[in-house]
């Protein structure tokens, strides 16, 4: 004896099932995990290639230097340091509202230090290397709020052996305050 099935229960299993789907497919972001909050991905090449990706912050602070000129400094730092430790620093001196849209330029010149300028290095615990500091290249930065920055850069960075590599890449950092 043949069991028959109900058609009936099927077009609605089916319907269901297309509509799961589609439901999920066009979300909006607002139910969605936010997959790019506080990421980073950086490609690095040269005397060493890997690609690195994780948790980024930032913190910003207003200080005194010991020439007495106000300056304020944006930090970038990755949150998981058992791995890799980076650490970037954007300074700009007597600015109003700093840290908006802005290319800042690595120079490998401490003669103009109260100039806008950057520093940062790279240190890949995993390695049996050495850490590299930033040698020249560039960090845009596309957005700046209280609450995140966004941006990307493209550093060449050095050791004290005179091994170079090359790191580049797209961030998301969010604040630590």
């Amino acid at each position: 004896m043949q069991k028959k099935y109900n058609r009936h229960g099927i077009y609605i299993g089916f319907y269901c099932v297309i509509i799961l789907v589609l439901l999920t497919s066009f979300a909006p972001n607002i139910f969605l995990d936010d997959t790019d909050a506080n990421k980073y991905v950086f490609y690095v090449s040269g005397n060493i290639t890997a690609k690195i990706n994780g948790q980024m912050c930032f913190d910003t602070n207003m200080e005194v230097d010991n020439r007495g000129q106000n300056r304020t400094t944006l930090e970038f730092t990755l949150a998981d340091t058992k791995k890799h430790v980076f650490v970037l620093e954007l300074i700009e001196y007597e600015e109003v509202e700093p840290f908006g849209e802005k290319i800042y330029i690595i120079k490998n010149n401490t003669e103009k230090l109260n100039e806008d300028d950057a520093f940062g290095y790279l240190n890949m615990i995993n390695s049996d290397e050495l850490p590299y500091y930033t040698e020249r290249g560039e960090v845009r930065i596309t957005s700046f709020n209280a609450l995140e920055c966004k941006g990307h850069l493209n550093l060449v960075l050095k050791n004290f052996k005179g091994k170079q590599i090359r790191l580049s890449g797209d961030f998301t950092a969010g604040s630590l305050r």
